[in-house]
């Protein structure tokens, strides 16, 4: 019995490549997504709340003397008591959060954007392969 030799054309081999590429974007945005979750919330609207929270906790932080009327910080007012005692120990928490989040985020979103361009440029499917392997190493660091 002869040796049977299939050949694929060009076309196909490059939509299989483009589907696993697409695959691994995808792996590349949850990854990115599951280490995300680590530091912040993912709800609905949630980074708005975190922005607003931020902002009156730097305002109420640089007024003197302190208000004890929350009537303008209604962030603050919700949640003394549950997160932290007084306002100015949860102003200081938010302020440190932000801070936090602005250290790793950035850090994340390179990581992000890298990969997609790294899989973008890939010729190959080891080269995708390899792009999501780094990915994993260094989130592994984090």
């Amino acid at each position: 019995m002869a040796d049977i030799e299939i050949r694929r054309s060009t076309l196909s081999k490059a939509r299989e490549m483009d589907a696993f590429a697409a695959t691994s974007r995808n792996a590349v945005n949850a990854k990115i997504g599951a280490v995300r979750a680590r530091y912040i919330t993912s709800l609905p609207g949630q980074e708005m709340i975190y922005s607003s929270k931020e902002r009156e906790a730097k305002t109420y932080l640089a007024l003197d003397p302190r208000p004890t009327d929350l009537t303008d910080f209604p962030f603050l007012e919700a949640e003394i008591g549950i997160t932290a005692a007084t306002a100015a120990d949860l102003a200081a928490l938010w302020v440190q959060m932000a801070a936090e989040w602005r250290s790793i985020g950035p850090q994340l979103e390179q990581l992000r954007l890298g990969s997609l361009a790294s899989i973008a440029a890939a010729t190959s499917p080891a080269e995708v392969t390899q792009a999501l392997a780094d990915l994993d190493a260094i989130l592994e660091g984090l």
